[in-house]
């Protein structure tokens, strides 16, 4: 074999030896960066499971403070209503035909609703009404059942007086008896009367005018108006 063959066949073969060499350094390399790469992927999969986690834990912990606060915050105003509706009563006034409330503490009015019972309101006092038409005529009203009758309720006291009926506008002017509901018990002389405001005013001012004001044996206030 000539030298230049020979040189020729030696280099192919150390080529060949230094191309097999090559592709097993190549192959480790591969697996050495598969096993960082994979290494890597693991490390932030774990992390971002880890971020996730203490993100649930931190929701479910604002939710629940939140949830608690919710709480304290609605047993605190249904206090404060159940207060105010015990320090409160709804009233109706007869000459604006309209509600206001009354502060059973102080004794002072007001037209607008305390601001503690929110969207809840009193149920007004169940009592009747002496109320007055366009013309005059008089009618009962309870603002509790929004009943309304030309006549005197069967379950209220009314004053027993014989009055003028001023508001039938006839002549000569009728005589019955008062529409007003009875406020006072009075006893003269063994007998027994139920007496408006009105009527027991003037009862008064006649029994002194005649000086028989020691003839009242007895005098109870009473709510007529309040259904028994």
């Amino acid at each position: 074999m000539e030298l230049k063959e020979a040189r020729k066949i030696a280099e192919e073969e150390v080529l060949y030896i230094m191309g097999e060499e090559e592709k097993l350094r190549v192959r480790d390399e591969a697996k050495i960066s598969l096993k960082d790469f994979d290494a890597n992927e693991v490390r932030k999969a774990e992390l971002k499971a880890f971020q996730l986690s203490s993100q649930i834990m931190l929701d479910k912990n604002y939710a629940a403070s939140l949830i608690v606060r919710l709480a304290q915050q609605w047993r605190a105003r249904k206090k404060l209503r159940l207060l105010c509706m015990e320090s409160y009563e709804k009233l109706f006034d007869e000459e604006s035909h309209s509600f206001y409330y009354l502060d059973l503490r102080n004794g002072t009015a007001s037209w607008e609703k305390p601001k503690a019972l929110g969207q809840f309101d009193l149920i007004p006092k169940n009592e009747w009404k002496l109320l007055h038409d366009s013309s005059g005529y008089p009618y009962y009203y309870n603002p509790s059942s929004m009943d309304m009758s030309w006549s005197a309720p069967e379950e209220c006291r009314m004053c027993e007086q014989i009055v003028r009926h001023e508001w039938k506008k006839q002549y000569p002017v009728p005589l019955g008896q008062c529409k007003n509901f009875g406020n006072f018990k009075v006893e003269i002389k063994e007998e027994i009367k139920i007496l408006c405001q009105h009527c027991w005013d003037e009862l008064q001012d006649s029994l002194r005018a005649d000086g028989r004001l020691n003839a009242v044996q007895n005098c109870i206030f009473i709510q007529g108006n309040v259904p028994e």
